[in-house]
């Protein structure tokens, strides 16, 4: 298969601002000769300077209740996967400054989204995903993902005010404080799991408002934002609930769980 024509056949665009999410093993089987670097020289070159390219670059620096530091800086290895790691150092990138939620960031918007960006809403209005938010050529690229992988979805949360949201649920073990080499970030909001954003994908497709392009045993999503944010509203403002994981084990779950319980929402 061409890669060219496959990024057409999917709908991309000249223009076309695109947050990826992608398995390199997915990759991998649709072209087995693929490297991360031809894929993005070749999505970069399709869209042109006039659209973007935006990948999570995320490191989780958190500070540490007790006392041990973990400072982020800009060499820090992204911890988001394979092709979020390759495309931080792929040519004509920056990365923003987060020492949580970096991104990686490529074309049109790196004239209005700076290295320096570094949000106390990490995933909020002023961050990447929020500039994307408000340009309307916005679009997922998911690639053997699922929704669990779909960075948008934690905008989305902060967009319809889910009640747990200023909850911090990682409080055993953490601070709300962002540790980096240039200091410390008071921060707002922290994201949280991300494991039950699957439950919206399957109502998604289940309601007949998603449709996913299948190739081989490799799943594809090709989305504008605007229309996802659309098509999801219902789902955030009244199914919520089944957004947090069913994991037992799971500390920021069951912190939002019993939040939610304590004022009888649940």
């Amino acid at each position: 298969m061409d890669l060219l024509r496959f990024l057409f056949d999917i709908g991309i665009r000249r223009g076309h601002n695109i947050i990826v999410h992608a398995s390199f093993k997915s990759l991998s089987t649709l072209f087995p000769s693929i490297t991360p670097e031809h894929f993005f020289s070749t999505l970069t070159s399709f869209i042109t300077s006039k659209g973007s390219v935006i990948l999570p670059a995320f490191t989780y620096n958190l500070k540490k209740k007790d006392g041990e530091k973990s400072f982020f800086h800009k060499s820090a290895p992204a911890k988001t996967g394979y092709i979020s790691e390759a495309f931080r150092n792929f040519p004509g990138t920056i990365r923003t400054s987060s020492p949580t939620h970096s991104f990686t960031l490529w074309g049109r918007i790196t004239t209005e989204i700076e290295s320096s960006n570094n949000p106390s809403y990490p995933l909020g209005g002023s961050s990447p995903v929020g500039w994307m938010d408000q340009n309307v050529d916005s679009f997922a690229l998911l690639i053997g993902t699922t929704f669990n992988s779909l960075t948008y979805l934690h905008y989305l949360e902060r967009t319809f005010n889910i009640p747990y949201l200023d909850l911090f649920c990682w409080q055993d073990d953490y601070l709300p404080v962002g540790v980096s080499e240039e200091g410390e970030v008071n921060l707002e909001e922290v994201p949280g799991c991300s494991n039950g954003f699957e439950e919206l994908e399957t109502w998604l497709l289940e309601e007949q408002k998603l449709a996913k392009t299948v190739y081989g045993d490799v799943c594809i999503y090709y989305i504008r934002l605007s229309m996802l944010k659309s098509m999801s509203e219902s789902f955030f403002k009244n199914s919520y609930k089944k957004l947090l994981c069913k994991n037992p084990y799971c500390i920021c779950c069951n912190t939002r769980k019993n939040f939610l319980k304590d004022r009888g929402l649940i």
